[in-house]
């Protein structure tokens, strides 16, 4: 029982633990869990301002993130790193089987393999800067940073895309952040975040418990909980939406309500993309 509990993945294996309520539980604990650090880490007075911002709200944004010869640099490689042989190219219709090209997602981890190829990406992924963000949002230090570089174009917006729905990513807190290198308009489709969504509910708690179950009598352990669409429209009325100039960093906690924008036909969006995903119980299994 220990594993499945004091695991980071994001569903029970057992529909009877998720309908006695562990599901809901894990939530609960997590949450004092981060609470207990944020009051500690407070108090050592250790944050910075970008961290601050998405631990209270959820979300944050640092307009002009780097100066204009460090964001250039970046850019350039991008350019030339976004047509690299090893990108991964994938075209997403999202079952639709009349639609065989509606967005163009195109992909390219930052990682040791590609570090003499694009210096200039690599040093910034492994920036004080952005050590410091992660560290300071999950408490802890020593974290595995992920990152890729992105590009989504657009070709047909009327697709059925998953990622335009509103969704949590899982049910502890865990973050993501996207340097834009170009900047981001309405008709783009910027990322759109329900401010303080991250916070502990009761609505939420319950959410944990009853899709625990649904997810569990499918056999799915990995799922993003989403909301139903007929509730997108109201909850655009209280979004943060990513609007934003080249050279933004924004960053968010996806454990609370967030989606992709929509994106008119042909438009494009070239971001440096990082995330971690750490296990919210570590400190039981040190």
């Amino acid at each position: 029982m220990k594993l499945k509990l004091l695991s980071h993945q994001k569903v029970i294996n057992s529909l009877l633990l998720n309908f006695l309520g562990f599901q809901a539980l894990r939530y609960s604990i997590s949450k004092i869990l981060y609470l207990t650090k944020k009051i500690f880490i407070k108090k050592k007075n250790l944050l910075n301002i970008i961290s601050k911002e998405v631990i209270d709200k959820g979300f944050a944004k640092e307009e002009n993130s780097l100066s204009l010869h460090e964001f250039e640099s970046i850019k350039k490689e991008f350019d030339l790193a976004i047509n690299d042989p090893d990108v991964v190219v994938e075209k997403e219709s999202y079952k639709n089987p009349e639609i065989t090209n509606g967005i163009e997602h195109k992909t390219l981890m930052i990682d040791e393999n590609i570090k003499d190829k694009y210096p200039s990406i690599f040093n910034f992924k492994n920036s004080q800067k952005i050590k410091s963000i992660f560290s300071c949002c999950e408490m802890r230090e020593n974290i595995k940073i992920y990152c890729r570089i992105e590009r989504i174009k657009v070709f047909n917006n009327q697709i059925k895309d998953d990622n335009k729905e509103y969704h949590y990513d899982t049910f502890h807190n865990t973050f993501k952040a996207w340097l834009f290198l170009s900047d981001v308009n309405e008709k783009d489709g910027p990322y759109c975040y329900i401010p303080n969504s991250n916070k502990f509910s009761l609505t939420r708690f319950f959410s944990e418990w009853k899709n625990s179950i649904i997810f569990a009598l499918k056999k799915n352990f990995e799922p993003s909980f989403r909301v139903k669409s007929k509730f997108k429209k109201k909850l655009d009325l209280k979004s943060f939406k990513a609007i934003v100039p080249k050279n933004t960093l924004v960053v968010s906690n996806t454990h609370g309500l967030h989606r992709r924008g929509d994106a008119q036909d042909g438009t494009v969006r070239e971001s440096i993309h990082f995330w971690t995903r750490e296990n919210p119980f570590k400190i039981f299994l040190d």
